[in-house]
């Protein structure tokens, strides 16, 4: 019995331990809010900037009224110090971000392009 509740007991402290070590890596590595990046795709189309910029992960994007007037509705992370402009690659068409001035969180940036 005695030998039967320290194995329980060392079962449950190791899952503990398996446990908060996932935890923290969870944590610490999660799906970033925000990237730098030169570029921006959206329904396949590409739009791009010479500068790198901030842009919010690809699910924080909304498209109510068309590709033109896509909206981004939460940067994270990095203040953006202004409006955006992306011009489609090959192409003429626009889509301008506005200066995100709702709330922010810190996160994790990642440089990609």
């Amino acid at each position: 019995m005695r030998n039967k509740s320290r194995v329980v007991l060392a079962t449950i402290a190791f899952i503990g331990v398996v446990g908060g070590t996932f935890a923290f890596k969870a944590m610490r590595t999660g799906i970033p809010f925000v990237t730098i990046t030169n570029s921006y795709l959206t329904f396949g189309t590409l739009y791009s900037r010479v500068a790198p910029f901030v842009g919010t992960h690809p699910s924080a994007w909304i498209t109510p009224q068309g590709l033109i007037n896509t909206v981004a509705i939460s940067t994270t992370g990095i203040a953006v110090g202004g409006p955006i402009t992306l011009t489609q690659v090959g192409g003429t068409a626009t889509i301008t971000i506005p200066l995100w001035t709702g709330v922010t969180y810190n996160t994790r940036v990642v440089l990609m392009n």
